[in-house]
């Protein structure tokens, strides 16, 4: 273009646009990163075989440890032989002491002593907890499964 500085104008401008969308772009991502984890709520119940009920978040279940997380007492490990229920709209993977693995959420079973795995919103199985060896959340949001870094370069 002409010698008067209107090409250095409309790259600068169009700089800035892009430079400014990229921003918007990038915060929007930050924004809902960053709320993921506080739209996860703490629904799960636990129910001892002493009666007691508590509300949080089953986070796994090995050597025979329920860790299970809370607002008001943090979290906790409970002996796996003393929960008499579990109930959980979230999704996990249900391992036997055979190596047999089940995938669903816990419905309300109809005794203590057993968990409802509800494979679909038709099909559940009953599995006895003594033969359940280790529970593990499976991430089902897209935000939570996405792993990774973000890199952003101008020239």
């Amino acid at each position: 273009m002409g010698g008067d500085g209107t090409l250095a104008f409309h790259s600068n401008r169009l700089m800035t646009l892009v430079h400014g969308k990229s921003l918007l772009s990038i915060s929007f991502v930050l924004a809902l990163a960053l709320a993921a984890p506080l739209a996860a709520q703490k629904t799960d119940t636990v129910t001892l075989y002493n009666g007691n009920r508590i509300t949080g978040e089953i986070k796994e279940l090995d050597h025979a440890k329920l860790k299970y997380s809370t607002d008001d007492m943090g979290t906790i490990y409970i002996e796996w032989n003393k929960i008499a229920r579990l109930t959980s709209r979230a999704y996990f993977e249900v391992e036997l002491e055979d190596g047999l693995r089940f995938y669903g959420t816990f419905g309300e079973p109809s005794r203590d002593g057993i968990v409802l795995v509800v494979l679909t919103e038709s099909t559940a199985d009953t599995v006895d907890m003594a033969l359940i060896v280790k529970i593990t959340p499976i991430k089902a949001t897209f935000w939570t499964r996405l792993d990774g870094n973000v890199d952003i370069g101008f020239t």
